[in-house]
């Protein structure tokens, strides 16, 4: 049985590598510096445990961490757990750190463009911890207007139901 953990490195392999939807996700990817947290339940402390930890690593150390949630984790509830999140931050740490959402029904605000729902569309509920001085490090910036418009010309060249086939296979 595929645990949780495999369901998402698949995924960043087979998805977001080739798609090429995040250019800055190689860096700690081949530097072995991604960890893995299964969330079995919305226990807060739990998730401020695992926090901390994610907060005393140094952002030179180009560590991230996603915190994955099982399916049956809903929209509302993931954004109520980046709320969470929110609330054990320091106002000096809320400049210095950033959380990205991944989850099966994840929308890119209002667009007209369908496609660009899928640049954080994952099988699973997933919330990266990112140290922002470490994006900086790999990303200027600069590129950050750059790589959405890339994401958008890479999704471009598949059909939404190509796409959903794609995530549907993690599962």
């Amino acid at each position: 049985m595929r645990t949780k953990t495999d369901v998402t490195k698949k995924w960043i392999e087979n998805y977001i590598f080739e798609l090429s939807l995040c250019p800055f996700s190689h860096v700690s990817y081949d530097n072995n510096t991604l960890e893995y947290i299964e969330v079995d339940s919305l226990d807060e402390q739990f998730i401020k445990t695992v926090f901390s930890r994610f907060l005393k690593v140094e952002a030179s150390m180009q560590h991230s961490m996603l915190l994955i949630f099982g399916n049956e984790l809903t929209w509302d509830e993931i954004l109520d757990v980046e709320g969470l999140l929110e609330l054990f931050l320091t106002s000096e740490q809320a400049e210095l750190i950033k959380f990205v959402i991944f989850h099966p029904d994840y929308e890119h605000g209002e667009t007209e463009n369908e496609l660009l729902h899928y640049t954080n569309k994952s099988p699973l509920p997933v919330i990266q911890l990112l140290h922002l001085d470490a994006v900086n490090q790999s990303v200027p910036s600069s590129l950050v207007e750059k790589i959405l418009l890339d994401n958008e010309k890479n999704l471009s060249s598949r059909s939404v139901t190509e796409l959903n086939r794609l995530l549907d296979g993690y599962k």
